[in-house]
């Protein structure tokens, strides 16, 4: 069980801690994207002072941490070296794994930290994370403390790596790679293209560069530069930090590790994109990456703290559904976000910030490597939507854009973007066993990110596309002969295959209703509604739902019928009370059955195997808080009894708890379905609202307009007079342009000149960083205020290829044409209209106070 919110407080201060009974066999350390998380493995009730960090698969990562105490030496983490201190405490948060140690007279807090930044995209686009000691005597005397740690270059031995040492005005970056890297390739899970980032300020083989710690306390200012085989004397980038006599450490003594790729992706979507890489997007605020680890080092106060607010506000949310709950959030939230943000370049190399994808990888799902996998998507969905709902947009743009694409021509929904990762083919030949899953989860998922979100374009935009798919659902859902569900289950006519169907046409007609075409939504609401009471006739007949329904159907057989949770999550109340009432019956029965041990198997068909993030479903489609809490309880125990290997996995033994798959799977975000059940609905923009607000500024403008239209036409006739005797023209171009600035140190990223958006896309979020003010740090993002919008120009260029700005906005030969200045007038209304929209619909990303 998780402590108090105060105990997160505390134990940043106070080492000496008693240790939580919620120890999972794979605490998080460095989770930031599908490539780059590390955790301890803790099976057994192991101790990380024994332990050396692993990557997801359980290849192992050479990342230790030492410190020295008056001249004695002791092991915080790894398994080898010098003495083991002794673990006291360990605490699991959103965004933070804390372990207390005592060695000998000093305690020592090691806080792993991986940022969750929903309110700043090209924050949560960093790939780093930080590892922060701190330090207090428990006898209360002074002591000479020193504190060394060190990584080494890479998980596969038999590859030459090198290295060099980059040194900037704030840190001391030490960089790795394999001297021969493959583009988009990954060799055991780890990509050939990244190179891992340490801010430390030297390097040598392991045994030369621990003795000298462990001798003299200090490491020797000196590089290695024998690039070799990581095998041999494991080259390692080693820093040492001498804290002198203390009795603690103030502040904290912070480091970041990190891995970067670039480019991220290869997006093969249209036919008409010269570049289809992509890069990750806090390239678009970072010149360098030395820039952004600067940044990011210097960030690292107020980064601690919105972690701690974070952390606070995500589990008084949880703990109020229960402590077991919340631990189980705690333990989700970084892996459900191991995503690539990505941003593309125009022909010219110029950042396009409004073209903002992300990418997931199907992990521990080998050797497909899918490129977001629909039914892990659907499954993590929740967690998206509770964090910000705008990046679930991000993660259904690219499967929307490929199969709106000439590449694609089925008409139903593609299960992933095709193999495998970090190569984004498309995948534009899907069996049509899948069509029912994947055209159901796109809708399910297009409506609730609508619904969440406010972006109403996104809908509008894919229209045509979730119809295709809405119409495949009604001519198939209930006569599903030789279709496959999530969970590779083909049965004919499968029940929860069917409901989900069901409720994806529930979701077109949600959607035709949002955009204001109430034919379509009084075709597919009246469908889904008559689907709903035959399918609930034939297969809620019995007290439960059956696996199957139809003719054949086998009266004792049974379903974890979790896409019932999305009835709940669209508010779309297709199901009757009843089978929801039947099913919480059914499923208290069960879980005090001897096989429940860990949870409750997703069919009577296959009793040897529990899937969490459905389980997580099926919880946050329950009517009976006691039989939620139930099921939440049954996941709580396999994840807690630290017996069997693997990070979280989906799917495991529910009699023993040993994984059978989906280690470090990003679909644990399925863990937020009861918090997504509180999250509030916006009114999705776009459409009539839009039109609405429109429609009564220009209205109260039609007369003015009358009025002086026979004077523009007179001068427009006069002004075209003019042009055709001077041979001239005169075209322009009307944007909200950002302030730039010159670097004022070293180091620090020159902004460009660029057309932005003051409100950016539709969404909760706009993809520019949102803290709210501006800040002249170096290589701190420039930040536009709202309420302090930035200035407007009417820029014009003329034949010659020159321009000019007057003070007022507009070029010196626009001031005496009535056309162009009627254009800058509309323009001026239309982002005003903008404006307002925004104001009214705007939802910004959730605040933690």
């Amino acid at each position: 069980m998780l402590l108090s919110p105060l105990f997160f407080v505390v134990c940043l201060t106070c080492p000496a801690l008693v240790r939580s009974a919620f120890y999972p066999a794979a605490p998080p350390l460095a989770v930031r994207s599908p490539y780059f998380q590390c955790y301890f493995d803790t099976r057994n009730g192991s101790k990380v002072t024994y332990q050396r960090p692993q990557y997801w698969n359980e290849r192992v990562l050479g990342w230790s941490g030492w410190i020295r105490i008056d001249n004695s030496t002791f092991r915080l983490w790894g398994n080898f070296g010098p003495t083991i201190a002794n673990l006291t405490g360990f605490e699991v948060t959103p965004t933070r794994t804390i372990f207390s140690i005592q060695a000998n007279t000093a305690n020592v807090n090691v806080t792993f930290l991986s940022p969750i930044e929903p309110s700043n995209l090209v924050l949560q686009s960093l790939p780093f994370s930080y590892v922060y000691i701190d330090v207090e005597s428990n006898d209360g005397q002074e002591h000479s403390i020193q504190l060394f740690t060190d990584i080494d270059t890479g998980a596969d031995s038999n590859s030459i790596a090198e290295w060099r040492t980059t040194r900037t005005n704030f840190s001391t970056i030490h960089q790795a790679t394999r001297q021969t890297r493959q583009n988009m390739q990954e060799t055991n899970d780890i990509a050939e293209d990244a190179t891992v980032y340490y801010a430390f300020p030297i390097t040598g083989g392991y045994k030369d560069v621990g003795d000298d710690f462990i001798r003299n306390g200090a490491l020797f200012d000196s590089e290695d530069n024998n690039f070799r085989r990581i095998g041999d004397n494991v080259p390692v980038l080693g820093y040492a930090i001498n804290l002198n006599n203390i009795t603690k450490t103030t502040p904290s003594v912070v480091w970041a590790i990190g891995l970067v790729r670039d480019s991220v992706t290869r997006f093969y979507s249209t036919s008409d994109t010269a570049n289809n890489s992509r890069s990750p997007y806090f390239q678009t605020t970072y010149n360098t990456v030395s820039d952004a680890i600067d940044f990011f080092l210097r960030d690292f106060p107020d980064a601690k703290q919105r972690a701690i607010d974070l952390d606070l506000k995500v589990m008084s949310d949880a703990s109020q559904i229960s402590d077991n709950y919340a631990d189980l959030v705690a333990l989700a939230a970084r892996q459900a976000l191991t995503i690539d943000i990505t941003v593309s370049q125009d022909n010219e190399g110029q950042w396009n910030r409004s073209d903002v994808m992300a990418f997931m990888r199907d992990m521990d799902n080998l050797p497909s490597r899918r490129v977001n996998p629909v039914e892990i998507l659907y499954a993590t969905f929740p967690a998206y939507l509770y964090f910000n709902s705008t990046w679930a947009g991000y993660l259904l743009e690219p499967l929307l854009r490929y199969q709106q694409s000439l590449q694609y021509t089925k008409t139903y929904a593609a299960p992933d973007l095709g193999q495998p990762y970090p190569n984004v083919d498309g995948n534009n030949s899907p069996s049509p066993s899948r069509a029912i899953e994947d055209s159901g989860n796109m809708l399910i998922m297009g409506w609730a990110h609508a619904r969440f979100s406010g972006d109403g374009p996104m809908i509008s935009r894919y229209y045509d596309l979730y119809k295709q798919w809405a119409d495949y659902l009604v001519n198939f859902t209930l006569s599903s002969n030789n279709y496959m569900d999530a969970d590779e289950l083909n049965y004919t006519k499968m029940t929860n295959l069917a409901i989900l169907g069901i409720i994806g046409i529930k979701a077109m007609s949600e959607i035709s209703q949002a955009l204001e075409n109430s034919q379509d939504a009084e075709i597919y609401s009246p469908k889904a509604e008559l689907y709903v009471k035959q399918w609930q006739t034939w297969a809620g007949s019995t007290s439960h739902l059956l696996s199957t329904y139809g003719a054949a159907a086998d009266s004792s057989s049974w379903s974890l019928v979790y896409n019932l949770f999305a009835d709940k999550l669209l508010g779309t109340a297709l199901v009757d009370s009843f089978i929801y009432n039947n099913q919480d019956n059914f499923y208290s029965h069960e879980a005090e059955s001897t096989f429940a041990k860990y949870g409750i198997p997703y069919d009577s068909g296959v009793t040897n195997e529990a899937k969490t993030h459905w389980i997580m479903f099926a919880a946050g489609a329950s009517s009976d808080t006691a039989v939620r809490d139930t099921l939440v309880t049954l996941v709580h125990a396999k994840v807690g009894s630290n017996t069997s290997a693997g990070v979280f996995p989906l799917s495991y033994d529910p009699s023993n708890g040993s994984t059978i798959s989906g280690r470090a799977s990003p679909g644990q975000g399925a863990v937020f379905s009861l918090m997504a059940l509180s999250l509030q609905n916006m009114t999705v923009s776009g459409s009539s609202k839009i039109g609405a607000i429109a429609g009564d500024v220009v209205g109260g403008l039609a007369a003015l307009t009358l009025l002086v239209f026979g004077v523009l036409m007179y001068r427009r006739r006069q002004w075209r007079k003019h042009n055709q005797r001077s041979g001239s023209v005169t075209p322009f171009f009307m944007g909200v342009f950002r302030q730039h600035r010159s670097p004022k140190h070293e180091n620090e990223p020159a902004t460009t000149s660029e057309i932005y958006d003051l409100h950016g896309p539709y969404g909760t979020q706009h993809p520019y960083p949102q803290t709210g003010q501006r800040s002249g740090k170096r290589g701190q993002p420039i930040i536009l205020s709202r309420s302090s919008p930035e200035p407007i120009a009417v820029v014009s260029t003329t034949a010659s290829g020159s321009s000019s700005v007057n003070r007022s906005g507009a070029s010196d030969s626009d001031n005496n044409n009535p056309t162009i200045q009627l254009r800058s007038e509309m323009e001026n209304l239309r982002r005003e209209v903008d404006e307002m929209r925004a104001r009214n619909l705007y939802e910004p990303p959730p605040q933690y106070a």
